[in-house]
Parts: structure tokens; sequence; C-alpha cells
């Protein structure tokens, strides 16, 4: 009832009234909790600028400041801390301000600075994304903030390949009373390496276990899951 009461007036009166209302609403009431059907929102709003950057970059725009517009709009910078690991960062894999957040995502610029490895995310590295689908494994609300994990899936513009990341976000409510990512850790799925087949080469210790010293070479081929032993044995 309090969301819904703030929310609508915020409507009604406009974004500065709004902020005002749900400032006095959160002096007596408490910050109201995020809920499931905005965290939905946040993300299709995510996806949906992903998609806007990567249009307007493709054709010549100021896609710089889309994603400035975007990121003010969707991350909680200027509110209160960012946890955000991105997904192809090495040397820096941690963007805790605004603008190492925007060298993430449109690669470095004069305007903002940034960092020589990143490419522009939001732009795919010039290739540009055209759409970006999340599939949340679970939403969890806990103690007024909301959090999500699962993939999601990015089609690239120019092949139609799609890429899949696993992803963790965190979701608050902010002072002006707007739902902002406050934690953001993106991931490739793991891939294990292959086990080695049977019968490939294996080293075997320089003495056996009562001591004596190994003659042959220190490397015998495995068959049937054993090892020879150099004199033509088993174990």
């Amino acid at each position: 009832m309090k969301h819904t009461l703030s929310t609508a007036l915020a409507a009604a009166l406009g974004a500065a009234a709004g902020h005002l209302i749900y400032k006095a609403i959160k002096k007596y009431w408490g910050p109201c909790a995020v809920t499931e059907k905005e965290v939905l929102a946040v993300q299709a709003a995510w996806a949906d600028a992903i998609a806007n950057i990567s249009k307007v970059y493709a054709e010549d725009g100021d896609y710089i400041g889309a994603a400035a517009e975007a990121a003010g709009e969707l991350y909680a910078y200027g509110h209160s801390d960012v946890l955000f690991k991105p997904t192809k960062a090495a040397e820096h894999p941690f963007r805790p301000t605004a603008e190492e957040a925007m060298s993430y995502f449109v690669g470095a610029s004069g305007r903002f600075g940034g960092y020589s490895e990143d490419g522009g995310f939001a732009i795919n590295g010039g290739r540009g994304w055209a759409k970006c689908v999340h599939d949340n494994h679970q939403i969890l609300q806990k103690g007024g903030v909301a959090l999500a994990m699962g993939h999601y899936y990015f089609t690239d513009a120019q092949t139609g390949d799609e890429s899949e990341v696993e992803y963790t976000f965190g979701y608050q409510r902010c002072d002006d009373g707007k739902v902002r990512i406050f934690l953001h850790h993106s991931s490739m799925p793991y891939k294990p390496q292959k086990k080695a087949a049977v019968g490939v080469a294996v080293p075997v210790p320089a003495t056996r276990r009562d001591g004596s010293p190994v003659k042959a070479s220190p490397v015998v081929p495995a068959v049937e899951g054993k090892l020879a032993e150099p004199d033509g044995g088993w174990r």
C-alpha cells in the first residue's frame, strides 16, 4: 500500500514532486521494498538500453551520451556505492565509479577517460548488439532490496550469433524513489577441461615404492586404466 501510494502520487505530480513525496513517506514509514515487478522493469530497461546504444552507435549518433543517460537512470552511482564486476575486464575487474563503468560500456573516451582494455561492451566492440534477453534463475527480496540471478543472452547485430553470460544483480530504491542497480556481477559460463583419455603418457616416479630405482623411461603408456611398470608388470 505504501509503495502504491508513493508511485501513484509521483506519476500524478511529476518527478520533482514525487521525489518530495517519497522522502516524506520514507521519513514516516521507511523505504519501500523493491518489488519483483520493479526488478523486471529495470531488467527490461537495461536490455533496451544495450540495444539502443548499439543502434545509436551504428547510426553515427551520440552513443556516449545515450550510454550516460541510461547509466544515470539504471545504476545507483551518485546515490550510493555500486559493486560492479563486469564480464570482460582483466586489468581493472572492479568498477566502483561511474566513469569506470562508462569506460567499460562504451570504451575509453576523451570525455571521461577510461581504460585501454575496454572495447565498449554496450556496442559489442563496434559490432553492436541487436537485443538482450534476461532469463532469471531466481529473484530474491530481502531487507528492502532485491537480488536476481540467472543468464542473459546477447545477440550480435551483424552475425546473429548469441552469447550466453551469467549474472547476479542487486536492486535498491534510491532517495528519489527510483529503483536502480547497486550490484552487478557478470561472468562467462564455466567450461571444464576435458579429462585425458586412456593411453595418454603419464609420469612415473623415479623410484618404486620399495625404493628400488626405475631404470626405464620415466614416462610410460596407460592401458585400460592401469599403469605399466618399466619391467613390463602392472600395478
